[in-house]
């Protein structure tokens, strides 16, 4: 195999590539015409709060027609029956999630790095988040983030555009492409390798599993994770480099161990 050759993809790849970035791109230029519509809209007719409110439940109202159109353009056997899993299989979940949500601390790489030229270590700490803005502000974001959101963005992303691209491309190439389109679509670029992370670890554990409703509840998790931990920061000593050190580790070892278990499960119900 010749490394310095340039990668060729096949037209039916290529159209499958171009079609799935091209919706995702009319969902964010509708996405930000909404944005630019609220901006537009006199404070006397709706109020700050009531415009964010709107724009953040209208992802919704975008994503879903979106679904609607690829499961019926790709022909996808849709069903919400989902295969039945053990106690155990959602305690390894779990494990997975609370491991990929510290560990995506090291991959916020910008600021990972900048804390340490300042002598300090990126840490979480258990802190609720208190609501910004009003109630229903608060709790219409908690809806989205923690319920419509994991839905939405699972179905989306796991079981169609990853399904779909298995079916022209290796599973590992699936996997990258899928985690690449989960974080670009977050439009963060400080976040985008935290995003990135996050997406290969919930892209791969449905890889595994292949139960849809396990990754609703891990990507549900990570989310309420984000409500229930703020992130913090704690001054260099021997005794804080060891703790922090130490915990990574753990968290590395828990998500390694837990994913090699799924991995055993699945080699063995075939």
């Amino acid at each position: 195999m010749n490394l310095n050759s340039p990668i060729k993809l096949s037209k039916q790849q290529l159209s499958l590539i171009g079609q799935i970035i091209g919706l995702l791109l009319f969902i964010q230029l509708l996405s930000g015409l909404i944005g630019l519509g609220m901006r537009g809209v006199d404070d006397q007719i709706l109020d700050y709060e009531s415009k964010v409110i709107i724009i953040h439940t209208s992802i919704v109202f975008l994503f879903t027609p979106a679904i609607i159109y690829l499961i019926k353009a790709w022909s996808v056997d849709f069903s919400f029956r989902q295969t039945p899993f053990s106690l155990k299989t959602l305690g390894i979940i779990t494990l997975i999630g609370i491991s990929t949500f510290f560990l995506a601390n090291i991959f916020h790489i910008v600021h990972f790095v900048n804390t340490l030229l300042e002598n300090a270590l990126v840490f979480d700490v258990f802190k609720i988040r208190k609501p910004i803005g009003s109630n229903s502000l608060y709790y219409t974001d908690l809806l989205l983030v923690i319920i419509f959101g994991p839905i939405i963005e699972e179905i989306l992303y796991r079981k169609l555009i990853f399904e779909k691209l298995k079916t022209v491309f290796k599973v590992g190439i699936s996997i990258v492409i899928t985690s690449i389109l989960f974080a670009a679509m977050h439009l963060s670029l400080n976040g985008f390798f935290q995003f990135l992370f996050a997406g290969f670890v919930l892209t791969y554990t449905y890889h595994l599993t292949h139960n849809l409703l396990l990754n609703i509840i891990f990507h549900s998790l990570l989310n309420v994770l984000f409500y229930l931990f703020e992130r913090s920061e704690i001054a260099f000593s021997h005794r804080a480099i060891l703790m922090c050190v130490c915990f990574y580790i753990i968290c590395g070892v828990t998500l390694y161990q837990s994913l090699k278990y799924l991995k055993i499960q699945k080699t063995k119900m075939r």
